[in-house]
């Protein structure tokens, strides 16, 4: 545990925060209630003052951005590197996470958001996101964990990136290298996600950056026990044994040892991930935008890391409308030009 700073009186939020703020909170989202938001909402303008004061001269809040299952998320400014520039018109930025203060779930969600900056910290690769800075405050009974990490300008998920009319093979190809490459390092370092998915990967600034390790586990401390969250739409079927419903009818928690969770577990989810960004990119492109051998390739590819299993959203997983036809059609004007 981060030991709690104690804290001056609390700084005052900026208007525009405040805006943001509410504004991200002003319609509830599946399964979630309105007067429920609003307490919440309270409680983060009665908390984020307090961190906005510990944060004086390292960071200052800009904007919230960002409401998840389990955090929330706020712009920053990097107060010493954007002094660095020495310009009002250029600022460093930074992402701020803090546990949503959720009332019959915040101790669970403040744990998690500390077991995901304590992986961070010791994870340093171009593909999964980067931490800077950790802390905590004293509210209450609750030491409240937050940290900095990057944030990318312009950041959009890998499917709106793939689905863009000006989106080339060549970005699929990026992304998929950007996603393994991620994996595969923390897999390097005995770590693994347990909640992969297109939504939880960022593409900006060039590259795809892996997100949201809030359950990911280091496996070297294989007899302690654990607690999961993950996507049931995204999680091998052996992961869904024994897990228990979390805060909707997609996401699930499951506690077990660290001994029994499974790479292969993760390498299922790279595989739907693989499946589910080929298809959006396939089926938002006309039938020449990707080789029908390279469509192929990538597809059996993807579903040769499922473990032996064939999800029924990909059963069968034919291509996008006319594309085999209309290939081969093409091709064979290209043969038929090319012999005259």
């Amino acid at each position: 545990m981060i030991p709690p700073t104690l804290s001056p009186a609390p700084s005052a939020l900026s208007s525009e925060l405040l805006d943001s703020l509410r504004r991200l909170y002003a319609e509830p989202r599946e399964n979630e209630d309105k007067a429920e938001l609003h307490v919440e909402l309270a409680q983060l303008e009665r908390i984020l003052p307090q961190i906005a004061t510990q944060l004086a001269s390292k960071y200052e809040f800009d904007t919230a951005i960002d409401r998840g299952g389990s955090g929330v998320v706020l712009r920053v400014v990097d107060v010493n590197l954007s002094n660095v520039l020495e310009t009002r018109d250029r600022k460093v930025y930074r992402a701020l996470k803090i546990a949503r203060p959720i009332e019959d779930r915040q101790k669970l969600l403040n744990a998690l958001i500390l077991k995901e900056l304590k992986t961070l910290a010791a994870l340093t690769h171009s593909n999964v996101i980067k931490l800077y800075y950790a802390n905590s405050i004293i509210d209450g009974d609750l030491s409240r964990a937050f940290y900095v990490m990057d944030f990318v300008e312009g950041a959009i998920t890998p499917s709106s990136f793939l689905r863009r009319p000006k989106a080339t093979v060549k970005d699929l190809l990026g992304v998929l290298r950007d996603i393994i490459n991620g994996m595969a390092f923390l897999f390097s370092q005995n770590v693994a996600h347990n909640d992969l998915k297109p939504s939880n990967v960022l593409v900006g600034q060039g590259r795809a950056i892996i997100s949201d390790l809030g359950s990911a586990v280091n496996l070297t401390n294989s007899d302690e026990e654990t607690t999961i969250t993950f996507t049931r739409a995204y999680a091998h079927p052996d992961k869904l044994r024994f897990a228990s419903l979390s805060t909707d009818s997609n996401r699930l928690r499951r506690t077990l040892l660290t001994k029994d969770i499974k790479i292969s577990w993760d390498l299922y989810s790279l595989g739907l991930t693989i499946l589910e960004l080929l298809d959006h990119f396939a089926s938002s492109h006309a039938p020449d935008a990707i080789a029908a051998y390279d469509y192929r390739y990538l597809r059996l590819m993807g579903s040769r890391l499922l473990d032996g299993y064939s999800p029924e959203r990909f059963r069968p997983y034919a291509f996008p409308k006319s594309f085999y036809s209309e290939t081969l059609l093409s091709k064979t004007r290209q043969t038929r030009s090319g012999g005259c």
